[in-house]
């Protein structure tokens, strides 16, 4: 009795660590998937103070990086692209702002 106890015992413990391990390894899918474009992301973002600074044609190139990057976070499976859906659309809406009165400073 003992040892069919034991035998079962191992058992649901081999199905409890192959779970963990399913589980680790499907975590991992969607932060590899997170970091592929979290770094472009940055690239994109992290300097947005400096935004007056950039010429009108480097706003054209950001906004239209925002673009291209908003359409691959939204095909994502991460459960925190709304978050960065969000901040990258203030993102380029802070270049679009820029872009726009280098507009009116050239009539």
């Amino acid at each position: 009795m003992k040892i069919l106890i034991h035998k079962a015992l191992k058992s649901d413990i081999a199905k409890i660590l192959l779970l963990i391990a399913i589980l680790i390894c499907v975590s991992n899918l969607s932060f590899a998937d997170e970091s592929s474009w979290r770094k472009e992301y940055n690239s994109i973002c992290g300097n947005s103070h400096e935004a007056v600074l950039l010429s009108k044609e480097d706003l054209i190139v950001r906004i239209d990086r925002c673009k291209e990057l908003l359409n691959t976070i939204k095909s994502s499976d991460n459960p925190r692209k709304k978050i960065y859906i969000f901040r990258l659309e203030k993102c380029s809406n802070l270049y679009q702002y820029f872009m726009d009165g280098k507009k009116d400073e050239a009539e």
